[in-house]
């Protein structure tokens, strides 16, 4: 990521990268991105923090690398984007549509990802780590080497999802559907 001074540097630096787009600032200089159509977008290497992204549709966007520390992503469209490096630390990305993200080492750490779509996602060794994943679905996803240690997975759905290696202690479990999930190597909670 860009090492801007703070988060309106990065707010410039993502209005001049969407100079076609009509933005909604506020008196504060906050920018509210809410519902725009923002596909196939390069917002790499931003620090997007306290921008509301909710509704908005980022589809195919690159997104690697960005920080996302406590934004609104609610009902977002993240389908095919990449989201190398990418930081979520206690982001809400409540029914978010991550079907087809690509990432590695992506952080959603603390984040609230209930009822999320990431059917056929590949995030591998992604931080999970007392995230809120509470229906979400990851079928078919790779999920690899991630760390949920702490997450609360409970009624979410892994179907042929790979976790190969993953840390899921102190995990809560309640009714999470497993169902030809590979989970060979991976730590379960006692």
């Amino acid at each position: 990521m860009k090492n801007f001074d703070n988060a309106r540097e990065g707010a410039e630096e993502l209005k001049r990268r969407l100079e076609d787009v009509d933005l909604n600032v506020d008196a504060e200089g906050v920018v509210h991105l809410r519902g725009k159509v923002l596909a196939n977008r390069d917002l790499s290497g931003l620090d997007l923090t306290g921008i509301d992204f909710s509704g908005a549709d980022l589809f195919g966007s690159d997104l690697s690398n960005s920080s996302f520390v406590g934004v609104n992503l609610t009902d977002a469209k993240l389908c095919g984007t990449k989201l190398h490096g990418a930081e979520f630390l206690d982001a809400c990305l409540l029914r978010t549509d991550l079907a087809e993200a690509q990432g590695e080492n992506v952080g959603f750490a603390r984040a609230d990802l209930r009822e999320v779509n990431a059917v056929g996602a590949r995030l591998t060794n992604g931080s999970w780590s007392e995230a809120c994943l509470e229906k979400a679905n990851f079928g078919g996803a790779t999920l690899a080497g991630g760390r949920f240690r702490g997450a609360d997975m409970s009624s979410a759905r892994f179907v042929r999802a790979d976790m190969r290696r993953c840390d899921l202690a102190m995990a809560k479990l309640d009714q999470t559907n497993f169902h030809l999930a590979d989970l060979r190597g991976s730590t379960m909670p006692e």
